[in-house]
């Protein structure tokens, strides 16, 4: 079983998105999580590392940067490229 974790999201125009990620990085902390290197099995959506929520907004100050809507804390994820297979 592969490792899908997700970051919700409210984009720029106001509606809510779903992507599939490959790493991310809280604020502050030095530590880069490569999605693909957890332990098998991990699904889920990212919460906030300070407050639990899953409140995540795209306020355009940094690419694929997100601010917690409840306190503020910062996530910056790398996105994760899905290859179209022909059918």
């Amino acid at each position: 079983m592969m490792n899908q974790i997700f970051i919700r999201h409210e984009n720029w125009s106001g509606s809510d998105e779903r992507q599939e990620i490959a790493g991310f990085q809280f604020s502050g902390m030095s530590t880069w999580v490569d999605v693909s290197k957890l332990r098998d099995g991990h699904r889920g959506e990212i919460k906030c590392l300070l407050c639990g929520s899953n409140n995540w907004t795209d306020n355009g100050r940094s690419i694929n940067e997100y601010e917690c809507g409840s306190c503020g804390n910062f996530i910056t994820v790398e996105p994760k490229n899905h290859v179209q297979e022909s059918e």
